[in-house]
């Protein structure tokens, strides 16, 4: 957990590209701060390769690759589900 990460009773603070971010009602706190800095490596990424792009759309850009990367999974299970059904199917 980096020394940015708090927790307090029920609400977790993350850093994401140096901005704060009190979350309350957290189930998880270690998911959360995993979450949170996988979002932070990638924009700061983004931004290393982008120095002139504002933080709204490095953040744009980084929801843009975690929907196309959700997607894919997606596609990837459904087709393992296809294969599971039709293999039962044949049983």
């Amino acid at each position: 957990m980096s020394e940015n990460n708090m927790i307090q009773d029920d609400k977790v603070t993350v850093t994401i590209f140096n901005n704060e971010y009190p979350l309350k009602g957290v189930k998880d706190p270690q998911h959360i701060f995993k979450v949170a800095e996988t979002i932070d490596t990638k924009m700061r990424a983004i931004a290393e390769n982008n120095r002139y792009l504002a933080p709204d759309r490095i953040a744009v850009l980084v929801a843009l690759e975690l929907a196309d990367q959700l997607e894919m999974l997606r596609s990837d299970y459904e087709a393992l589900w296809q294969m599971v059904t039709e293999y039962q199917d044949n049983k």
